[in-house]
């Protein structure tokens, strides 16, 4: 499980009064903000410092020149507004990592300075061997010898090779009438990635051939298409889509199609560690916005950092929410904490944009884990177009003081459904004080609300999907049990493992079958 706590100084836009501070873990986060806020800048950070990333994970820690990634002039990296260094601090557990970037300006050059690591808030001041090195590996892991023995930094070197094996997906996104040798940053685009397609779709490789199958599957279910063929055109300059028993260019058929395409496929190609996306809503109609992003993040091996001018985008689908502001000489990242407002949150989603297209049905559910849950078992029975799934914003959300705003959404819809945890731990406990007030709350509006039989979402799921996605080491739930060491940010990879079969005949299948049939 990742998760690493970053704090940037003059990188950029972000300064040293107010410097960037994020936490890079498992799973969504979401920046948002208006357009040169500096959302997309935090993004390819990670992007522009892979060289750096390199670097350290080949343990070269000490005083090294910097080169930074496809940068025409590395000045651009610095805060503009002093002369200092960029400076970095990564918090990984009891053990941090600092360094600076520093600029030459005599021999115009950069170098890696003043690298400190410290273990619980402890400087640990390397003590050289007597070959000069610092650095023991054995039994596969990492120890930094130093005055405090040897100190396992293995969690640490595996970290730089996660950074590095990021991708970055910028918002320019296109395939057709670019050029034969183009990438844009980390994805290949025009038609460099025409020919790529055909080699992997074509070629002797039994798995790269699977590889273009699934995510050509994934499209055909996201449209709701029978049937989907993507092939290239003979001359390799454009695509021809076979959907339906119909022959298209990929321009016939809009660019939303196109955007899912080249974005899926390179991801899927990488198999990247994390995904970086700057405006994944870009092209697409709201109701394709979420399905387009949640499919994209079963590419990443851990998750998806996306910056986005959407609020309904960001809080239907991250579990970390971070604001993006322009205050004068620089930019200012701050946890955005606001109070959820159903009514409002279907304007941020587009409501209306989902009613012109027959769409009327609002699904709540507990959190945004719950979100991208239920959107998957939706799927599974071609319902997932027919319902807009809304985030209640968890267990400090769900009591009895929600009625005026429950009651404004009964004013937008009247399709209104509901389905909350139980939590209980077990079958004869009672549901707390604030679940049942707001179930109470529910019935009086008629909102159609069920609360789960089981404690939790996570009691549905079957071994089989658990242990693809967690690991060996995971079990299934009891009915009542509480998971330890669970990793909620992955709950909707298992119930993409899933089948509908699996939960059809208990009260969660139930209850998604008559919501779909009335």
């Amino acid at each position: 499980m990742i998760n690493a706590k970053f704090t940037i100084k003059n990188y950029r836009c972000f300064s040293e009064e107010d410097p960037l501070e994020f936490n890079f873990k498992d799973g969504f986060t979401a920046f948002i903000g208006p357009n040169n806020s500096g959302k997309s800048q935090i993004l390819k950070f990670f992007y522009e410092f892979r060289n750096i990333w390199k670097l350290f994970f080949n343990r070269n820690f000490g005083r090294s020149l910097a080169t930074f990634n496809r940068i025409t002039d590395n000045t651009d990296v610095f805060y503009k507004f002093n002369d200092n260094p960029i400076q970095i601090s990564i918090e990984i557990e009891n053990f941090i990592f600092k360094f600076s970037v520093v600029h030459n300006v005599n021999y115009n050059n950069f170098y890696i300075n003043d690298i400190k690591f410290l273990l619980n808030g402890k400087k640990l001041i390397p003590i050289p061997d007597i070959s000069g090195s610092y650095i023991k590996i054995g039994n596969n892991k990492v120890f930094l010898q130093s005055n405090n023995g040897e100190i396992d930094i293995s969690l640490l070197i595996n970290f730089f090779n996660v950074l590095m094996e990021s991708i970055y997906i910028p918002a320019f996104r296109n395939i057709v009438n670019i050029g034969e040798n183009a990438n844009y940053y980390d994805i290949s685009i025009g038609e460099s990635f025409i020919k790529t397609f055909s080699a992997w779709k074509l070629g002797n490789y039994s798995k790269n051939r699977q590889i273009i199958y699934n995510v050509t599957e994934d499209i055909k279910n996201l449209f709701n298409y029978n049937n989907l063929e993507i092939n290239p055109s003979d001359d390799k300059k454009n695509m021809l889509l076979t959907i339906d028993g119909k022959v298209y260019k990929l321009d016939e058929v809009g660019s939303g199609i196109a955007h899912f395409i080249l974005v899926f496929i390179n991801a899927a190609i990488k198999n990247p560690s994390f995904i970086l996306i700057d405006e994944p809503e870009l092209n697409l109609h709201p109701s394709l916005q979420l399905k387009f992003l949640t499919t994209l993040g079963s590419y990443a091996k851990n998750g998806v950092l996306f910056s986005t001018h959407s609020i309904g985008l960001a809080r239907s689908a991250a579990e970390t929410i971070y604001s993006v502001i322009k205050k004068g000489n620089y930019s200012s990242v701050r946890l955005f904490e606001k109070t959820p407002n159903y009514s409002e949150l279907l304007g941020e989603l587009s409501f209306g944009l989902y009613q012109e297209l027959g769409i009327n049905k609002v699904l709540l559910v507990e959190g945004p884990t719950e979100v991208k849950v239920f959107q998957q078992f939706l799927r599974k029975i071609r319902k997932d177009r027919d319902f807009l799934i809304i985030s209640l914003g968890g267990s400090s959300m769900i009591n009895g003081k929600r009625e005026h705003e429950l009651s404004e959404l009964t004013r937008i819809t009247k399709n209104i459904y509901c389905w909350i945890d139980s939590e209980k731990k077990s079958k004869d406990e009672s549901l707390s004080k604030g679940r049942y007030e707001f179930l109470e709350i529910c019935r009086k509006l008629e909102i159609k609300i069920r609360v789960s039989e089981r404690r939790a979402i996570e009691n549905y799921f079957t071994e089989n999907a658990i242990k693809k996605v967690l690991g060996e080491n995971y079990n299934v739930l009891s009915e009542y049990e509480k998971p330890h060491n669970w990793d909620k940010s992955k709950n909707w990879l298992i119930a993409k493992e899933m089948s509908f079969d699996d939960i059809k005949n208990t009260d969660l299948g139930n209850f998604i079958e008559e919501i779909c049939n009335e």
